[in-house]
This record gives C-alpha cells, structure tokens and sequence, in this order.
C-alpha cells in the first residue's frame, strides 16, 4: 500500500481518538438548532423582498421560512446529524452557516437596496 495513504488513514485514526463523541441527542438537536436558524435567516431575507415590493408581508416571510425548511432538510441537518465528534460538527456547523446563511444575507441587502431605491425614486 502506499505509504502516504497509511499515514493518512493512521492520522485519521488517532484524530478521531483525540476528540471528544457525541452523543446522539446531541447531534440531533444541534441539527434541529442549524434548521431554525436557516429558517429565520431565510423568512427575515425574503420578508424585506416583501416589504420592498409593497405585497404581502406575512406570505413572503412564510415563503422564506419554506426556502429555509428545504434548505436546511436537503442539504445541512442530514450532515450535522451524522457526524460523530463535536470538533466536527462545529466545523461543519460553521461551514453550513456560511455558505447558506452568507446567500441569504446577500439576498436581503439586495431586498434592502431595492426598497431604499423605490423610496426614493418611485
């Protein structure tokens, strides 16, 4: 075999030693705790593009709160529910926060722009 696949499979063996387990509720609630917080990040983005198109609020925060359920069902609960470590779930913590929750306030700085400039033009 080759050398530097031992050492890596080695590595990973005593990495995974070095860190502390997780129990099951643990990674399931942190999940839990991951998809409300894509669900509020998503319903407070989509809510300004409501409020920036002069339609219905409530029905644009609900639709932002569905995105964020879909969202977080896909692609990050299934993820942090199955890791084993807590040195892993917070980086893969980290890593879904960033990546989903950094679209959504790019989504709502776009919504916030488009209401400042209908403000003051229209």
């Amino acid at each position: 075999m080759n050398n530097t696949l031992l050492f890596t499979q080695k590595y990973l063996k005593y990495n995974y030693m070095e860190e502390e387990p997780l129990l099951k509720y643990e990674a399931f609630w942190t999940a839990v705790m991951a998809a409300l917080q894509l669900i509020l990040y998503y319903s407070a983005a989509i809510g300004i593009w409501g409020l920036a198109l002069k339609k219905s609020i409530f029905w644009f925060i609900l639709s932002g709160a569905v995105l964020g359920l879909i969202i977080s069902l896909l692609f990050v609960s299934p993820v942090v529910a199955s890791q084993k470590t807590k040195g892993r779930i917070q980086d893969i913590m980290f890593a879904s926060s960033s990546m989903w929750g950094g679209l959504s306030i790019i989504i709502g700085i776009l919504g916030i722009t488009v209401w400042i400039i209908r403000v003051i033009f229209f």
